[in-house]
């Protein structure tokens, strides 16, 4: 069992051992603006390291999940429900027209989550709070590349993975448990954590989705259209904007510690493929999210740290259909930034920032 709130979350920071938020203290709160999966900030919570749980999310179907995990004695309820779901799946598995009948079953989940007040599915059939929070999580398990994303007009743009069947054959959902007496506030906007009044210890943390909210009749509930690894751009300047407003007011809430992370530089590498398809990598040039970098010093953080890249490409991949052939590649890289309490990553100064990449 998976304890983490949306499996296969694009974007979520799934090693604790790279990313550091916590440095020790106990916080009486702690202030997540861009919830996601909450891969660092229910941990946090359920291990006593803050008191309070503050965060928001502008998509409706992942504050539709947090709000389940906080219905601590309800879990069995959205556990059962997607088991539900998933035995109908399975139900299908060796019938000749089996991918027809998948499509339709990924089909009504795709309604549900486009539709979560229509009441009833595709096919008529009535569905509550739980299976709008089902179809979140199923559909991240299921689409192609776990990246659940919008068209123009805010409607669901993802298809069935081909192997569906295997991501099911062994795989059982767990909603992480809210632990008793910790508070969990949701909010729909990242701007409305910063509005209460902060009180005792607080700690943020700035996980910015790298995507901006886009048209159409989901527009403060937009998916992702421009996740990096999809050809999306971490510099829009919608997304930048997300990501300097939140840690302004952060730093202007009065936060004992505030932790924020974005991309914030490329290297370019050209990428040969030998006769057998074997990769030779050579980096080329590199390249500093200027904007990113020179407000992050501007807000006087204290420490700086290049997490690397999320992706990138080395001598060791293969790829017969390419052999013989060049390309280029851009290759981003993650910043780490903290202010405040202990430093928990890195040893980098912030003012030696192109040496990291050298």
């Amino acid at each position: 069992m998976e304890q983490v709130l949306i499996p296969r979350y694009p974007g979520a920071k799934s090693s604790r051992k790279k990313y550091l938020v916590w440095d020790g203290p106990t916080y009486d709160q702690a202030i997540v603006p861009f919830a996601g999966s909450g891969r660092w900030s229910i941990p946090a919570l359920q291990q006593g390291h803050v008191k309070t749980l503050t965060v928001a999310d502008a998509d409706p179907a992942v504050r539709a999940v947090w709000e389940q995990f906080t219905y601590n004695t309800d879990n069995a309820w959205l556990e059962e429900c997607i088991d539900s779901w998933v035995s109908e799946f399975k139900a299908i598995w060796h019938k000749c027209n089996a991918e027809v009948l998948a499509g339709r079953l990924f089909y009504r989940l795709c309604f549900i989550h486009d539709n979560p007040t229509a009441g009833h599915d595709s096919d008529g059939q009535s569905f509550d709070s739980y299976d709008y929070a089902a179809s979140k999580i199923l559909l991240h398990k299921l689409c192609f590349g776990g990246n659940v994303r919008s068209n123009s007009q805010g409607k669901l743009n993802i298809s069935l993975r081909s192997d569906w069947k295997q991501s099911l054959e062994n795989w059982g959902y767990q909603l992480p448990w809210c632990p008793p007496g910790r508070s969990v506030i949701i909010h729909k906007d990242w701007s409305e954590c910063f509005q209460q009044s902060l009180t005792g210890k607080t700690i943020a943390f700035i996980d910015p989705p790298y995507y901006a909210p886009g048209n159409g009749p989901r527009i403060k509930g937009g998916m992702s259209k421009a996740y990096a690894i999809h050809g999306g751009n971490p510099n829009d300047a919608a997304v930048l904007e997300l990501f300097m407003g939140a840690v302004k007011a952060a730093i202007d809430a009065g936060c004992d510690r505030v932790v924020a992370t974005n991309y914030w530089g490329h290297m370019l590498v050209t990428v040969e493929y030998d006769s057998y398809g074997q990769s030779s990598v050579y980096p080329e040039r590199w390249v500093e999210y200027e904007e990113t970098t020179d407000f992050m010093r501007s807000m006087g953080f204290e420490w700086f740290h290049d997490l690397g890249p999320l992706q990138t490409m080395n001598n060791r991949e293969f790829h017969i259909s390419k052999a013989g052939t060049t390309e280029q590649r851009t290759v981003r890289h993650e910043g780490w930034w903290e202010m405040g309490g202990v430093r928990q990553h890195g040893r980098v100064d912030q003012l030696s920032l192109l040496e990291v990449a050298a």
